[in-house]
């Protein structure tokens, strides 16, 4: 898939069928969306990759979402999961 934005978004199928698992899908769905969003927002051209996974050793659901955004800025890194927290962009790629 291609946007406006000259993106090509990737998606990897699973290496191998997921069992079910229990989850919140409202919770996932929300996540899930945050992560992609995100991705969308900050990448200006490249692509986002999408892909699920099971973890069978530690019976986990990985899910990856790699973009060729500009990254999170080093100095930001230790405050990530501060609530409310927003790293502050540069003229070509706000992050704001």
């Amino acid at each position: 898939m291609q946007t406006k934005k000259k993106l090509n978004i990737v998606w990897k199928k699973p290496k191998k069928p997921i069992p079910l698992v229990s989850v919140d899908p409202l919770r996932v769905n929300e996540v899930l969306n945050n992560l992609i969003s995100n991705a969308l927002k900050y990448t200006q051209t490249g692509k986002i990759t999408i892909s699920i996974d099971y973890d069978e050793k530690n019976k986990e659901v990985i899910t990856h979402i790699n973009d060729t955004g500009q990254g999170i800025p080093e100095i930001a890194i230790p405050h990530m999961f501060e609530k409310f927290f927003r790293a502050q962009g540069n003229d070509r790629y706000p992050l704001n």
